[in-house]
Parts: C-alpha cells; sequence; structure tokens
C-alpha cells in the first residue's frame, strides 16, 4: 500500500512545525506581468506557492517549498522542472 512508504517518517503532522524549513526554487524572470500572472496562477494550481519579486523592470517568479531535508527539496525540485521551468534551481534554503 502507498501508505505504507510513509509509516517509518515523522512528517505526516497537519500543523507545519514552529521551526519548519523553506527553500525558494527560481522558475523565471519575466518583463510581461500577463506572463507573470499567468505562471502564478498555474503554480498555484498545481498546489505550490508562488512567490513574486520585482527584480528592476522585470519580476523573479519563485516558489516557496517547505522541507524536512535535502530529498525533500530534490522532489520538489524534479517536479517543478518538469512541470515548469526545465532550468529552475534552488537559491535559498
Amino acid at each position: 500500500a502507498l501508505r505504507d512508504e510513509f509509516d517509518d517518517t515523522e512528517s505526516e503532522s497537519v500543523t507545519p512545525a514552529p521551526d519548519q524549513k523553506y527553500c525558494i526554487i527560481a522558475v523565471g524572470m519575466f518583463r510581461d506581468r500577463e506572463n507573470v500572472e499567468r505562471l502564478v496562477q498555474r503554480i498555484f494550481e498545481e498546489g505550490f506557492e508562488p512567490v513574486t519579486n520585482a527584480r528592476g523592470n522585470l519580476t523573479q517568479v519563485t516558489i516557496q517549498v517547505a522541507y524536512e531535508d535535502q530529498t525533500d527539496i530534490d522532489r520538489a525540485l524534479e517536479v517543478i522542472k518538469e512541470k515548469f521551468e526545465p532550468n529552475a534551481l534552488v537559491i535559498k534554503k
């Protein structure tokens, strides 16, 4: 059963721990506001947490991901590369 894979972990809690760690994965830089809004909507619809940052006349789109260890980051990055941007990269953890 799929559930058995997770029985040995303690990451099943519903409420995030106060010391929850987050990483930021960069997805793209855009000049066109509509492109930013479209991507942010797609990210949200896929269940991720989009974050935008103004960088001069460009807007950087990133995804904030909660993690316990490097394996969580690697998994999230793989999914994000597949769904949104093959060149996505972790810029902060």
